[in-house]
């Protein structure tokens, strides 16, 4: 082998050896790169796979998407309803009332009174009813010019608005937008109207002018409160209406016409009374009212021989709820309708009492006999009321003859009284 040769073969041979170094480095460097490069992929696996939308973190992900999306529609809901919805009286059944002859507002319990309408001398408050928590109205008889008026007045700010004018408030539909009102004018007899509540806010009036408006319904030749039914297409009333005797009737108000007439409801009448008060269930089903008798022998006739009958507004069918002794005046109508409340004479005064509508289940729940309560069972919707939720009722005690009484409340799960605040009125409303 010439040197040339031996000379090429080692040059061969070291550039073979500096090749195979480089790639075994290149080798090593690889693993060693990839071995300090685990721990960080693990890393971000172990990230990734916290993510991971297994089927229990997919059923709890839609869960609480799905509450913050249903509590999200409650507060929208809350603040719509808070301007549309006028059905509810007052929260936790607050109170009005009118006191001195001026108007208040005041907790369930008689608390926190505040005065919404401080009258003058003139004028005469009369029939509040609750519109919404935020509203009330109420009847005016003007001394002045002998004019009967119905304002809607905020409580928060004492602004009122005149609704109706030479009128006077008989019912308020089941939805709190309208008004059944007796229009009088001078010289002719009453007529109904059905007037719609104003649905923007409260504005103080400034005209004190008649006010155009409203559907007449026809005559009517009494101003005895009326009954509603659910679904604001008729009405219950009482008396004389187009020259009529002593009756119950059920007016349409689309075609403004009597559809049904029960006239011959009292037969043997106590001092010829003919007041029978009609109040209509909740529901629309059944018609509370008083029926009258003779008057036990030996009883002295002071409007004390009246029994609860119930009247099926459609068929006319009727049913005795109390039997024929003393006296049961005022029934009013628990929020479910599942009970009847009345007025019940016990020898030297009145008890409230209670009796299912069915006529079952009659019970005394006072036994103070102090209940006040209207002479001739006039406008007993103005001595007691219902609690909204129907665990209770608040009545008036005190002697007749007063000008205002103390306002009492007593729980239908028996002999439970508690006076409701120092409250004293002539006409409240739950």
């Amino acid at each position: 082998m010439s040197t040339q040769d031996v000379t090429d073969e080692l040059i061969r041979s070291s550039i073979a050896r500096r090749t195979a170094a480089a790639a075994e480095g290149d080798l090593r460097g690889r693993i060693l790169a990839a071995t300090a490069a685990r721990p960080q992929r693990q890393g971000w696996l172990a990230r990734l796979d916290g993510w991971q939308l297994v089927p229990q973190r997919t059923f709890a992900l839609r869960l609480t998407v799905m509450l913050v999306v249903l509590a999200t529609l409650a507060v929208l809901a809350a603040l719509a309803g808070h301007r549309a919805d006028r059905t509810a009286p007052a929260p936790f059944g607050g109170l009005v009332y009118i006191s001195h002859g001026d108007l208040y507002v005041a907790g369930p319990v008689g608390e926190s009174p505040r005065l919404v309408w401080d009258s003058t001398g003139t004028e005469d408050l009369s029939r509040p009813m609750w519109v919404d928590a935020e509203t009330i109205l109420v009847g005016v008889h003007e001394a002045a010019d002998a004019v009967d008026r119905i304002y809607l007045v905020d409580i928060a700010s004492g602004a009122r608005r005149l609704v109706a004018y030479s009128s006077v408030l008989l019912a308020l539909s089941a939805d709190h937008r309208r008004i059944a009102t007796a229009y009088t004018t001078i010289g002719r007899s009453s007529r109904l109207r059905i007037v719609d509540l104003p649905a923007d806010s409260i504005v103080v009036d400034s005209g004190g002018g008649h006010l155009d408006g409203g559907v007449d319904v026809g005559e009517m030749e009494n101003r005895t409160p009326l009954s509603w039914s659910p679904d604001g297409r008729w009405l219950i009333g009482e008396g004389s209406r187009y020259g009529s005797g002593n009756l119950i009737y059920r007016i349409d108000l689309d075609s403004k016409l009597l559809s049904q007439t029960f006239n011959d409801l009292a037969t043997g009448l106590c001092c010829n009374l003919h007041q029978p008060r009609p109040v209509l269930s909740p529901d629309g089903s059944l018609v509370a009212f008083v029926n009258y008798h003779d008057a036990v022998k030996g009883e002295i006739c002071d409007f004390r021989c009246g029994t609860l009958w119930a009247l099926d507004p459609t068929t006319g069918a009727r049913q005795q709820l109390t039997a024929e002794e003393g006296s049961e005046i005022g029934p009013a109508f628990s929020p479910d309708g599942e009970w009847i409340a009345f007025m019940e004479w016990v020898g030297t005064g009145y008890d409230v009492a209670v009796v299912r509508a069915d006529g079952t289940g009659r019970r005394t729940l006072t036994d103070s006999g102090d209940a006040y309560a209207p002479a001739a069972n006039l406008e007993p919707y103005k001595y007691l009321y219902w609690d909204p939720d129907g665990t209770g009722l608040t009545f008036m005690r005190g002697p007749s003859g007063l000008a205002e009484w103390q306002l009492w409340h007593v729980a239908i799960a028996g002999l439970q009284l508690q006076r409701v605040g120092t409250i004293t009125a002539s006409e409240f409303a739950r």
